[in-house]
């Protein structure tokens, strides 16, 4: 598939005059943004082609201001060592580089939607763990959520797990606060349970009752 990419951009863009290696850098570009593979038809391939054609007009115009720029003659300077330059091919082109840094740009930003999404994920994890824990005090729920920032969950699987593991503990919570409530309406002094009113009779009251015996 991607020898094929190669010969369609290779025919579509002669006159760019991009050289072997800027082809297949530009190829592998095409495969990234279209999703290409091994089962792309000859159309999928066609169509990928055409919508690179702003891409390579791109490149093209970064790599002739480039080599403009090198032409210009520039002041001298004390040469300064860049660490960041290591890993820089000495014989790279302008079009190469310019793909390098679209390339890198790309990248970026894939990593900036991959922690967007993962900070999505952690703010939904947290607010259904709340929503488990729905009947207890909020003292409680402030004791487990510094608990939960504190973990981390490698799969969905694993979140899940602890939410089912949580319950009993929710429960038990739910029901020594109930408990604790109840244990503060009882009568200052009774066990629990209904209290029994002492009446105690008068003299003249106790005088009749002797009379009817």
């Amino acid at each position: 598939m991607k020898s094929k990419l190669i010969a369609l951009l290779k025919t579509s863009f002669a006159s760019k005059g991009f050289n072997a290696k800027e082809l297949e850098a530009l190829a592998d570009l095409v495969i990234g943004q279209h999703t290409l593979t091994d089962e792309s038809t000859d159309e999928d391939l066609t169509t990928a082609v055409t919508a690179a054609k702003p891409t390579a007009d791109f490149v093209q115009s970064v790599a002739s201001r480039q080599v403009s720029d090198v032409k210009k003659p520039k002041p001298v300077e004390e040469p300064k060592e860049d660490p960041k330059k290591d890993d820089v091919d000495p014989n790279e082109t302008a079009t190469d580089k310019a793909l390098r840094l679209i390339m890198e740009k790309l990248e970026k930003q894939e990593q900036t939607i991959a922690l967007f999404g993962q900070e999505k994920v952690a703010t939904t994890r947290r607010e259904q763990f709340i929503a488990s824990m729905k009947g207890t005090s909020e003292a409680y729920q402030a004791k487990e959520l510094k608990k939960f920032d504190r973990m981390a969950f490698a799969k969905d699987e694993d979140f899940t797990a602890f939410l089912e593991e949580t319950k009993d503990d929710h429960s038990a919570a739910i029901q020594e606060e109930a408990d604790a409530d109840l244990g503060n309406d009882r009568p200052t002094g009774g066990v629990g349970g209904n209290t029994k009113k002492v009446v105690v009779a008068t003299d003249t009251e106790l005088d009749a009752v002797m009379e009817n015996l």
